[in-house]
């Protein structure tokens, strides 16, 4: 039995009114554009630090942005310069040590030997600075279960996250560990089964919060086609990911973002074309020349993802589980956003007329171009 996306049975099971639906949806990612800053998909954030065991201690090297200690902020430009930071030294060590911890089988480990220091800008090392490195140790009783912990993050969106590299050198072990406020504590070392769960939720967010890649994501869904054929899209879609993602790591392939982000933009450009075309022609291109092309896009999207997650610190070590994980939450989170899209186009269906279709679907198309054609330039101009 096939499912059916309508709300009267259709003779062949469908997504209902789906470029109607595209057209508002990309309505709405273009004023976006319009309100938003330079949208990049795979935007290095500012935050990183290290955290090396060596014997029973375990020393941390910390940037975190200014905005995170608004009680140093006197004079509020969300940066502390030195003067901030001499007054308020005694408070900032105190937050710290209640906001960074490292627990082992006897509790939280509060971070000792504490050295403050801020990073201003390299032509101005006097100004005040958004960014306070922090420098401590971890004095430790036992090596395992270990949970890093922090609490301190910006308040811009870009200062959302902290990216921390973990390194065991007497086992030679590595992690990537991503801290955000919905998810402030971070397994060290964790099982296969936990890296595969940390990596599903990081594949996941990805698909969500790439504006590109979403609007990719409805470029493949607004086909009409069958479920089938939808799912067999999105696992192609995912594969590719893979590939790249695995290339990067095993082979160490290195694309330059300033290369690979325009390239992203304009497959959603030829995405666009092809589509236009196909809608024009009497006899439209067969579906497995399509689906050959969302492959060919997804080896480059994926490029700029192996670029992002190498240069956060990806390495062979979990390799296995990592890409496990983090392709198996790009496939859920992909269907999540097929199945919502799906359930919204059937509801709208009655309220969108039939001879409208084929307008809307000529608009939703144009504008799908139009914006991957201004995504191009930004970044050939304004680079990634």
């Amino acid at each position: 039995m096939r499912l059916s996306l309508s709300l009267r049975p259709p003779a062949r099971p469908r997504f209902a009114s789906l470029s109607s639906l595209t057209f508002f949806t990309l309505l709405t990612l273009l004023t976006l554009l319009t309100v938003a800053p330079a949208a990049h998909a795979h935007l290095m954030v500012a935050q990183r630090g290290t955290l090396n065991f060596v014997g029973e201690g375990a020393f941390l090297v910390l940037s975190l942005p200014a905005s995170a200690f608004a009680f140093a902020d006197t004079d509020h430009d969300h940066k502390l310069s030195q003067a901030e930071l001499a007054t308020h030294q005694q408070a900032l060590r105190a937050a710290l040590t209640r906001e960074v911890t490292l627990s082992d089988a006897q509790g939280p480990r509060p971070l000792a030997l504490m050295m403050l220091s801020l990073a201003p800008p390299d032509d101005t090392p006097t100004a005040p600075a958004s960014q306070l490195i922090v420098l401590g140790r971890f004095a430790l009783q036992n090596t395992s279960p270990l949970q890093l912990r922090l609490g301190l993050f910006g308040l811009d969106p870009s200062e959302q996250s902290t990216h921390v590299t973990v390194t065991r050198r007497a086992t030679a072990q590595s992690q990537l560990v991503v801290l955000s406020p919905n998810n402030r504590t971070a397994e060290i070392f964790p099982s296969a089964m936990s890296i595969v769960r940390a990596f599903a939720k990081l594949g996941a967010e990805h698909i969500v919060t790439g504006l590109d890649h979403m609007l990719f994501l409805l470029l493949v869904l607004s086909a009409g086609w069958r479920w089938r054929r939808v799912l067999l899209a999105l696992s192609v879609f995912t594969v590719g990911h893979a590939l790249t993602l695995l290339a990067s790591v095993v082979a160490g392939l290195r694309v330059a973002p300033a290369l690979v982000e325009p390239t992203i933009a304009a497959t959603i450009v030829l995405m666009g074309a092809f589509d236009w075309v196909s809608r024009t022609r009497k006899d439209p291109p067969s579906w497995g020349v399509r689906l050959a092309l969302v492959f060919v896009c997804s080896l480059v999207h994926g490029l700029g993802l192996a670029t992002a997650l190498t240069s956060l610190g990806l390495k062979r070590d979990n390799l296995a589980p990592s890409l496990l994980g983090f392709n198996l939450g790009i496939e859920l989170a992909q269907l999540c956003v097929a199945l919502l899209v799906a359930a919204v186009a059937t509801l709208a269906r009655p309220y969108v007329r039939k001879e409208r279709t084929p307008s809307l679907q000529k608009i939703s198309t144009f504008v799908v171009i139009t914006v991957g054609l201004g995504w191009l330039a930004q970044r050939v101009v304004f680079g990634p």
